[in-house]
């Protein structure tokens, strides 16, 4: 037996294969745009839905023009030659326009229709917010009252006496992946306009003794914007100051 080798390096690529229907359809959709450029001596109806010439092949009218081609309405892409009674749908006027035909005549159909450019690609979904909750519930389970704690020594080193506010409390102990150890700090926390908790809190990072701000400084956890921290109770008159930070 003997086997003969095919070489496949001079194949042609495989056709691409079309919907007509589709194409047919976007043709119709999109024939104001297509149709005058290939029947420039065509000549458009007053109410510019049509085109009128003398034939099929877009030869220009002696008169009012035998043959029309519609742009628009239900009959879109089509021509009609009302003296030889031929008709033509989008593809076979394509055909007439350019004299292309068979699988180039396909592919310029598809063009037209704009079905050769590859669908864009579905937006990405949003990146998930992270889930602070656990670790938020976990630090304010850690504080106590500010009161007597390296959070007031901080404060009264800034000539600042305790707020009259539960939302401002003290941690022995919070963690800093950065320095790689953990710093007693103000923890304060974050509320909505409606006076709701938003799940979030702001952290104040202190030297031990607190005598000021360890390297740390402030951080936020969990959802805060929007958010407020209350450092006093709301007055009866609905005024209130607003300030950049805790210690302003």
């Amino acid at each position: 037996m003997t086997t003969v080798p095919i070489d496949l390096n001079d194949a042609g690529m495989a056709p691409v294969r079309h919907d007509l229907a589709e194409v047919r359809r976007r043709l119709a959709e999109t024939a104001r745009e297509w149709l005058p450029p290939l029947f420039p001596n065509a000549r458009r109806s007053p109410d510019g839905r049509t085109l009128r010439c003398a034939d099929l092949s877009g030869r220009p009218a002696r008169g009012e023009g035998s043959c029309v081609i519609h742009l628009e309405g239900r009959f879109a892409g089509w021509g009609f030659d009302h003296a030889t009674g031929e008709s033509a749908g989008p593809i076979d006027m394509l055909a007439h326009g350019t004299g292309a035909a068979d699988a180039r005549l396909f592919d310029e159909a598809a063009r037209l229709a704009r079905m050769d450019r590859p669908a864009p690609p579905p937006p990405r979904p949003p990146e998930p917010r992270p889930d602070h909750s656990r670790e938020v519930a976990r630090i304010l389970d850690g504080c106590v009252p500010p009161a007597g704690t390296a959070a007031e020594t901080y404060l009264r080193g800034r000539s600042l006496a305790l707020p009259d506010s539960p939302d401002l409390l003290f941690h022995p102990d919070l963690a800093d992946f950065e320095s790689r150890r953990g710093w007693p700090g103000m923890v304060a926390v974050v509320r909505d306009a409606a006076g709701e908790a938003t799940g979030g809190i702001h952290r104040t990072y202190l030297l031990d003794d607190g005598s000021g701000k360890a390297p740390s400084g402030k951080k936020m956890l969990g959802p805060v914007a929007g958010g407020t921290v209350r450092l006093a109770p709301m007055p009866e008159d609905g005024r209130i100051g607003v300030a950049e930070g805790i210690e302003t």
